[in-house]
């Protein structure tokens, strides 16, 4: 007798894994919005850091996905807020956003995560345009 075990699915594909490992690694370079010294690769627009964040905003800023799933590709994020100025919507939902900075506060993407669910119920980019 052949035992058939059902397949167990990544929750993340691996390719997207492998975009966040590049992310998190680019995410520890200060880059001129950091303080530090100017790079291309973090500072630029469509510069490696901020193609890794379209991706991973793209795959990730769908609601209903999993913020466990996020955490898992991208880390923690670098601030969390109960509102941002573009989203301050009234809602019966207890919510948080989780803002991953491209280009400090100039320039992040944001996940509005459900608290009890703890699943995305909306995303986007925040620009400041400058």
């Amino acid at each position: 007798m052949i035992l058939t075990l059902p397949m167990i699915m990544a929750a993340v594909s691996p390719e997207i894994l492998a975009v966040g490992n590049s992310y998190r690694d680019l995410r520890n370079i200060k880059g001129h919005w950091g303080g530090g010294e100017p790079d291309e690769d973090v500072d630029n627009y469509n510069g490696k850091k901020h193609l890794a964040m379209q991706q991973l905003a793209q795959y990730f800023g769908k609601p209903g996905t999993k913020l466990a799933d996020i955490q898992s590709a991208m880390g923690e994020p670098d601030v969390t807020r109960k509102d941002l100025i573009e989203a301050n919507q009234p809602s019966s939902v207890s919510f948080e956003y989780y803002v991953y900075q491209w280009r400090g506060n100039h320039d992040f993407v944001w996940f509005r995560i459900d608290n009890a669910k703890n699943i995305v119920l909306k995303s986007a980019w925040y620009f400041a345009y400058e």
